[in-house]
C-alpha cells in the first residue's frame, strides 16, 4: 500500500470512486451517444472523470479515457 500512496503523492494523482449505477449509466451513455461498447468496469472512467464521482476537471480541459475490452 505504501508504494501506491507514494506514487499517488508523487504524481499529484487523484483516486475517485463511482457506484455500479453510475458505471452502468456511463456504459449505456457511451453506446447511445458515441456508439462505443466497452466492458463495464472500463466504463467507470467516464463518471469518475466527468464529475459524477466528485472529480471535475477545469472547464476546457482535454481528458482522454482508455476503454479496454469490448461490449
Amino acid at each position: 500500500m505504501a508504494g501506491r500512496t507514494t506514487a499517488l503523492a508523487e504524481s499529484h494523482g487523484v483516486i475517485e470512486s463511482v457506484t455500479d449505477a453510475e458505471i452502468l449509466a456511463a456504459y449505456a451513455l457511451a453506446a447511445r451517444l458515441e456508439g462505443l461498447f466497452a466492458e463495464p468496469a472500463s466504463a467507470a472512467r467516464w463518471p469518475a472523470c466527468s464529475g459524477w464521482g466528485g472529480g471535475a476537471y477545469p472547464k476546457g480541459s482535454l481528458v482522454t479515457l482508455t476503454l479496454t475490452a469490448t461490449g
